[in-house]
């Protein structure tokens, strides 16, 4: 007979066995919606915060700073699948 899990067993055990997604280094107009993969340093100095979601102020900033790519981690896609009684 199957074992029954908690709620929360399961989504710890599906959490263990995730990895992140691996970064992409993206255009600048590509990388809107998408998180910084590692700190944004000019001059030593943190200008954009990794993990931080890129919009357009985050595009305009690189831009401006002469960068046309930025390394992102894309939102991941979820989907949900249940099963169909009949």
């Amino acid at each position: 007979m199957d074992e029954l899990l908690s709620v929360a067993v399961m989504q710890e055990q599906l959490l263990n066995m995730s990895n992140p997604l691996a970064a992409l280094d993206l255009p600048l107009l590509d990388a809107h919606g998408a998180s910084l993969a590692s700190d944004l340093l000019v001059d030593e100095k943190l200008v954009i915060k990794s993990g931080q979601r890129i919009d357009s102020t985050q595009i305009a900033l690189a831009a401006s700073l002469g960068l046309d790519r930025l390394p992102c981690r894309p939102q991941p896609r979820v989907v949900i699948l249940a099963p169909v009684m009949i």
